[in-house]
């Protein structure tokens, strides 16, 4: 049987509830846990991406990833070349593939991935974020108004995926 799907969603939870998000903090259009983190569910037996079968468990993987990464992640599948970045063609400037991710491996030294707040800043300090491996900064507003960075909240997801404990001090 050859099965493909890849099931997923491009944000957190719209309504603000205490359980609309899981544990994480805040809801869609947050740079917070909770306004980006979603289930992301792949079959692709083929390809060596879970067995397709319904009645099986599947299995888990930790690795980082973002929907922009899906562009380079079906071109490796599809065996397409990514533009060339380096000659002036544009497309996939913020796309890693995560094939090895759905193939079980873990990701190793994949580029930061970049968040804005869509409701600047309004109720929440922080208008854009940055995550790199476990760790994830804020940035106030100033960065994406004025081009000034400045941080005002640092996470250590792997310890706090609630992002509870701001460590910017």
């Amino acid at each position: 049987e050859n099965t493909r799907a890849i099931c997923t969603s491009d944000n957190g939870a719209e309504k603000n509830s205490n359980i609309a998000t899981g544990p994480f903090r805040s809801h869609k259009g947050s740079c917070y846990e909770g306004g980006h983190r979603v289930p992301f569910i792949a079959a692709w037996p083929a390809g060596g991406v879970g067995d397709g079968r319904a009645d099986t468990p599947g299995q888990s993987n930790d690795s980082i990833i973002g929907l922009t990464d899906m562009y380079a992640t079906f071109a490796e599948m599809a065996g397409a070349a990514l533009p060339e970045l380096a000659s002036g063609a544009k497309g996939a400037e913020d796309s890693v593939s995560v094939l090895p991710a759905l193939r079980g491996k873990t990701l190793r030294n994949r580029p930061p991935l970049f968040f804005n707040d869509h409701k600047e800043a309004k109720a929440d300090p922080a208008a854009a974020a940055m995550r790199v491996e476990n760790w994830k900064l804020f940035f106030d507003a100033s960065l994406l108004r004025e081009g000034i960075a400045q941080p005002v909240e640092l996470f250590d997801l792997a310890a706090d995926p609630k992002e509870e404990r701001n460590l910017i001090d």
